[in-house]
C-alpha cells in the first residue's frame, strides 16, 4: 500500500480521554508495524493519513448518547469519556466548536507518526458558510493542547475566497447528509431527515479533498458522478454547477496550506 487512511468514530477525537486511551493507542499500532515494514528487505513504508471528518448538522445533540455500540466505543462510551474530560459537552454544542474540537483532536495525531492530514471536514465547514467559533469554545479546546494546538498556523474556520462558492449555508446544508425518508425523525436538526452521514454531493467533495492533499493539485477540471455505469455500478448523479463549485471550495481550502497538511514532509 502507498497510502493507508485511519478514520475513527465521529466525536472521538474530539475527547480528551477518548484520545489518549484510544486514538493515539491506534496510531501508534499503525506507526510501528508499518516502520517494521519499511525496513525489511525490497520493503515499503506506507504513509499514514488521517481523515478528518464533518461535525454533525448543528453541533453535537444534547442528551445522553444513543451510540453506545462497543465497537465504537471499546474503552467506555462517550458520555463516560466526555465525564473526565473538563467541559466537553458544553463545548460542543454548537457546529462550529465541534468541528474545531475534532481538527485539533485529529490533527494531533500527525504528532504520534501519521504523516498528511486528509481536511474534509474543514472543507465542510467552508461549504455550509464557515459557521462561527466562539473564542471561548477555541481557549478551552486549545488548552487541552499546552502552548501551541495543532493546526495553529491556521486561521479556523477557513473561509471561501468567492462567497458565491458557499452554496450550503443554513438549510441547503440538509443537502450535505443523507436523506432517510420522510419517517426518520433527525436528532440533528427541527422537522429535517438526514442523519450524519454524507450524501453523493458531499461524498464527491470529500473525494475531491483526497485527491487535492494526495496529489497536491487543485482538482479544477475533475470528472464527477453523473449516473455513469463504472465497473457494473451505478453512480449516483452530482449537478456539474454543484461540482465546479465544489472544485473551487477545495482549491480555497488545501493548495494554500498544503505544509499544514502534509507535516513534515
Amino acid at each position: 500500500w502507498d497510502i493507508i487512511v485511519l478514520q475513527d468514530y465521529s466525536t472521538l477525537p474530539s475527547i480528551q480521554t477518548a484520545r489518549e486511551s484510544m486514538y493515539y493507542p491506534a496510531i501508534d499500532e499503525y506507526v510501528k508495524a508499518f516502520q517494521t515494514m519499511g525496513s525489511e528487505p525490497n520493503g515499503k513504508k506506507p504513509l499514514i493519513a488521517l481523515y478528518l471528518t464533518w461535525p454533525f448538522l448543528g453541533g453535537n445533540p444534547p442528551g445522553p448518547s444513543k451510540d453506545t455500540n462497543a465497537a465504537c466505543w471499546p474503552l467506555g462510551n462517550q458520555d463516560a469519556l466526555a465525564a473526565n474530560s473538563s467541559g466537553w459537552s458544553e463545548n460542543v454544542k454548537t457546529e462550529g466548536c465541534l468541528s474545531y474540537a475534532l481538527a485539533l483532536g485529529v490533527a494531533s495525531g500527525l504528532e504520534r507518526g501519521a504523516d498528511l492530514l486528509i481536511p474534509a471536514g474543514l472543507a465542510w465547514e467552508v461549504a455550509r458558510g464557515s459557521p462561527e467559533i466562539d473564542p471561548s469554545c477555541k481557549a478551552k479546546v486549545n488548552k487541552e493542547y499546552g502552548s501551541k494546538p495543532p493546526l495553529s498556523s491556521l486561521i479556523l474556520p477557513l473561509r471561501a475566497k468567492n462567497s458565491s462558492y458557499v452554496q450550503w449555508s443554513g438549510e441547503k446544508g440538509y443537502d450535505m447528509f443523507r436523506y432517510k425518508g420522510p419517517n426518520y425523525t433527525s436528532p440533528f436538526c427541527d422537522g429535517c431527515n438526514v442523519d450524519n452521514h454524507p450524501s453523493a454531493k458531499a461524498m464527491y467533495l470529500n473525494a475531491l479533498v483526497f485527491y487535492a492533499v494526495i496529489y497536491k493539485k487543485c482538482p479544477m477540471g475533475a470528472a464527477w458522478p453523473n449516473g455513469q455505469t463504472i465497473d457494473g455500478m451505478v453512480l449516483p448523479v452530482v449537478s456539474p454547477e454543484d461540482a465546479k463549485t465544489m472544485q473551487h471550495l477545495v482549491c480555497d481550502v488545501v493548495m494554500d496550506n498544503m505544509d499544514v497538511w502534509w507535516k513534515g514532509h
